[in-house]
């Protein structure tokens, strides 16, 4: 069988693209990998038991104040979660003084390959009642200012 001189490029090609495709296969999971890097902080990630467990991102934090006495006060959290693997994990809050810490974390499975869907969450968390005077709440790295009169 004889090729013509068009006919070995496009073997060449073919061979070539083969040949790629053979080493990329292995090299999915660590492109992942720096992929979703992007998405996720540095701060606080850790694994647990092949769970990739991060802060979620924090688009916006409300507060809203109760006119009840004691003033009753609930932050609103709207955040989203990165892709079609990453579920809610924890949410954690603690009170020092004049300052309300809260961390909201998710967890994703450190060796799925996942839709890069982005789902939008918002939640209600009551962080208790409050004396008249000045506040600070922390939602994972967004800080809100409030005054209870």
């Amino acid at each position: 069988m004889k090729m013509t001189r068009f006919q070995i490029p496009q073997h060449i090609l073919w061979f070539a693209a083969i040949l790629s495709l053979t080493h990329c296969i292995g090299c999915l999971n660590v492109i992942d990998k720096i992929l979703d890097s992007g998405d996720e902080t540095s701060n606080g990630d850790s694994v647990d038991d092949g769970w990739i467990i991060t802060d979620i991102p924090v688009r916006k934090v409300s507060v809203l104040i109760s006119e009840s006495q004691p003033v009753q006060v609930t932050v609103e959290v709207v955040g989203y979660l990165p892709d079609g693997c990453t579920t809610r994990h924890e949410t954690h809050q603690s009170r020092e003084g004049n300052t309300v810490t809260i961390r909201m974390t998710m967890k994703r499975s450190e060796d799925k390959i996942c839709t890069k869907v982005v789902t939008d969450i918002r939640e209600q968390i009551y962080i208790g009642t409050f004396a008249p005077g000045n506040y600070v709440v922390m939602v994972n790295d967004l800080k809100k200012k409030f005054r209870v009169d």
